[in-house]
């Protein structure tokens, strides 16, 4: 900012406002896609959870930026949920299903997406986690 107010005494130099459009939903979930699968990991997010999240930025401001920004923070929600259920004792297990149960990684759910929407847009409300 400080150069840009520099370059606009210049008449020569004076920088030149480029407007970009918005992303649309179906943009955003193609961009998503499309880093998720070359990364191999297109399993991380389920299919309603990058329609609400496109869906979300493509209503409001279209930027792609905040919307990877915010599909990073329910990635590592996730991750640090997955590592906490790591952690947890074998012997609290019951069953041979619980055992799998917990091996089996989490994914990224709507759940997870309002609660880091909610929680970077400042909102109060919370997808309550069921027993």
């Amino acid at each position: 900012d400080r150069k840009l107010c520099r370059l606009q005494g210049h008449y020569k130099l004076k920088p030149k406002l480029m407007h970009f459009a918005p992303y649309t939903k179906q943009q955003i979930l193609q961009i998503f896609t499309s880093r998720l699968k070359s990364a191999g990991v297109l399993e991380v997010f389920s299919p309603p959870a990058l329609q609400i999240l496109a869906g979300k930025f493509a209503a409001g401001s279209g930027d792609i930026r905040r919307a990877l920004d915010i599909g990073r923070r329910a990635v590592e929600l996730i991750d640090q949920s997955n590592k906490e259920d790591v952690l947890k004792p074998v012997e609290n297990l019951v069953g041979k299903a619980e055992k799998e149960a917990e091996n089996k990684l989490k994914s990224v759910e709507v759940k997870q997406v309002v609660n880091v929407l909610n929680n970077v847009y400042g909102t109060s409300q919370n997808l309550v986690d069921e027993p």
